[in-house]
């Protein structure tokens, strides 16, 4: 059952996660190889540091700023 308190999450947060995620799920599709629980959760960690590198950049720029 899904968590929805997730959703509650600071978009960082979000971003970090389900990017992370998606690209370990992208890096292991056809695999079957099974990996442990702790496993999961470093790879995640380590796929989500370039978009969220990348999600920070944006914030610093500018791009979240209301236009009057």
């Amino acid at each position: 059952m899904l968590d929805l308190t997730l959703l509650d999450l600071p978009w960082a947060t979000l971003v970090t996660l389900t990017s992370g995620y998606i690209s370990y799920f992208i890096a292991n599709v056809g695999l079957k190889e099974h990996n442990k629980p702790i496993d999961i959760v470093f790879s995640t960690l380590i796929f989500s540091l370039l978009p969220t590198a990348i999600y920070h950049l944006t914030l610093w720029c500018g791009f979240n700023k209301r236009v009057a």
